[in-house]
C-alpha cells in the first residue's frame, strides 16, 4: 500500500513539474523577412532571427519591406539568454532598434535622439510607425 501511495505521489509530482514548465500562453508571430516575435510571457518578448535578436522586453514594433523598428526596455532576466548590451541611459530607459532587412543588420540599442538621427540618415519612411504588441 505504501509503495502504491509513493508511486502515485511521484507520478503526480512529475506530471505537475512537466505541465508547470510549459507556458501555455507562448506566442510566435512572423514579423517579416524571417524575423519572428516571440512572447514567452512575464516580460519575455523578443524579436529574433537565428543568433541575432532584440532582447527582452519588446514594447512596440513596426515593419515594412526594408526595415523593422522596435522599442525595448531591458529586463534582468530573459528566456533567450543573457543580455550583454550596454545601455547608456540605464536599465530603466526605453531603447530603439533598427533591423535592416536586406542585410539582416541589427542596430541598437539606441537612445531616442540616436534613433531619430539614424532614421533620417537611413531614410526610413516616416509612415513606418511603432505599434503596440496587442
Amino acid at each position: 500500500m505504501k509503495s502504491l501511495i509513493f508511486i502515485t505521489f511521484v507520478s503526480t509530482l512529475f506530471g505537475c513539474l512537466i505541465l508547470g514548465s510549459c507556458n501555455l500562453s507562448d506566442e510566435i508571430r512572423s514579423v517579416h523577412g524571417g524575423w519572428k516575435f516571440y512572447d514567452e510571457g512575464d516580460s519575455n518578448c523578443v524579436i529574433l532571427k537565428g543568433e541575432k535578436f532584440i532582447p527582452c522586453q519588446i514594447l512596440k514594433y513596426g515593419y515594412d519591406d526594408d526595415y523593422i523598428i522596435a522599442t525595448q526596455r531591458p529586463t534582468a532576466t530573459c528566456f533567450n539568454g543573457v543580455d550583454t548590451n550596454h545601455y547608456p541611459i540605464g536599465s530603466n530607459g526605453v531603447y530603439y532598434w533598427i533591423i535592416v532587412q536586406a542585410t539582416d543588420s541589427l542596430i541598437g540599442p539606441l537612445t531616442q535622439k540616436e534613433f531619430e538621427a539614424a532614421r533620417i540618415r537611413m531614410q526610413i519612411p516616416t509612415d513606418l510607425e511603432l505599434r503596440s504588441l496587442y
